[in-house]
């Protein structure tokens, strides 16, 4: 489940990046001459191919918030990656700190009122995550989660759902949205397609006590 600032959440802190990162955009491109000539002419109205190619922007949540580094696309192992002991903040925001607060101190309302969602018909959740601190050792996340949070459990919140109704769905008085609005949103933090198979997987690692370089 997610998690937050006062939560220990990732998604409340900015990762910390190698200086010699950059940013994706069209630095690349050769600017067109301004030259008369050089310019299309203007049209009151976006092609229709256009307008399309705008709204998949604003559904992915492109352009909004702060800069998106190249570290955010490239990130292997999904939840580790950016759910890490952040030494600049002084912030543990590992997922295993997470669990253990919510097996001792119970799952904040706001995120339990999601995982209520996301629960199987008829299950009434406690409010308590069981305790998993030994079997997240040494156990790739969130692959380890999926074994409980399965699309067939009946005890458990399916593990899709549950993330992606806080992803996208969780909203703050005065914050909205923290993982549309300050990392847009994108499909390719979590998941990277297989060309092979024309899958999406999703990434997966085993948590460690410092972040990737």
């Amino acid at each position: 489940m997610d998690s937050n600032s006062d939560n220990s959440s990732a998604g409340d802190h900015q990762r910390s990046v190698p200086a010699a990162g950059k940013t994706f955009g069209l630095s690349g491109m050769k600017p067109i001459s301004d030259s008369p000539e050089n310019q299309p002419p203007r049209r009151s109205r976006l092609p229709a191919a256009a307008a399309f190619a705008v709204l998949l922007l604003l559904l992915s949540g492109a352009g909004v918030g702060q800069e998106v580094t190249r570290y955010h696309f490239t990130a292997t192992r999904g939840c580790v990656d950016c759910h890490f002991d952040d030494k600049r903040l002084g912030k543990d925001f590992r997922l295993s700190r997470t669990l253990a607060r919510w097996a001792s101190e119970g799952v904040p309302d706001e995120l339990l009122e999601y995982a209520q969602k996301a629960a199987p018909a008829g299950v009434k959740l406690t409010g308590r995550h069981p305790d998993v601190n030994e079997k997240l050792r040494d156990a790739v996340i969130p692959d380890v989660c999926i074994q409980c949070h399965a699309e067939n459990s009946d005890r458990a919140p399916e593990f899709k759902r549950l993330i992606h109704l806080l992803k996208y769905q969780r909203s703050r008085p005065g914050r909205g949205n923290h993982f549309h609005s300050v990392y847009g949103g994108y499909c390719v933090y979590c998941h990277q397609l297989e060309p092979e198979t024309g899958r999406w997987r999703i990434k997966s690692g085993l948590e460690l006590d410092t972040p990737p370089p």
